[in-house]
């Protein structure tokens, strides 16, 4: 009579193997995680600074342009809505009015492991004579 089933051998090695390739899977997934929140924190920073630049332009005055709630608020809504920050907390923004250099900044939350406080600015607006 023949037994079915598999030994506890056989177990052992199938756990062993699983075990190997969650080890090799699992810090690569979770890197690659991290990358993706790092890339989409950067583009929320270009997104605001634009969309100020937008406003600006289009108005030609900085004060209705240097506040990311204005800019959401604006009835030409330049930004749809305020970025959420993939690591949590909130973006504000500064506008030097003199050099129109946009800073965006990155506050609350956990640490950004590249960006956090990273001054991001676009060229000096030219001035319109």
């Amino acid at each position: 009579m023949k037994k079915k089933g598999f030994t506890l051998t056989e177990l052992l090695i199938v756990i062993i193997i699983i075990g190997v390739l969650l080890a090799i899977i699992l810090p690569n997934a979770f890197r690659a995680i991290q990358s993706a929140r790092i890339d989409a924190h950067n583009s929320h920073f270009r997104t605001i600074q634009e969309a100020a630049l937008v406003c600006f332009t289009d108005r030609r005055i900085w004060g209705d342009c240097n506040e990311v709630t204005k800019l959401e608020a604006a009835a030409e809504r330049y930004l749809e809505t305020t970025p959420a920050s993939p690591f949590l907390g909130t973006y504000d923004m500064d506008v030097n009015e003199t050099t129109g250099i946009i800073t965006v900044t990155h506050s609350g939350g956990t640490s950004v492991p590249t960006t956090d406080g990273a001054l991001l600015a676009f060229p000096p607006a030219q001035a319109v004579d």
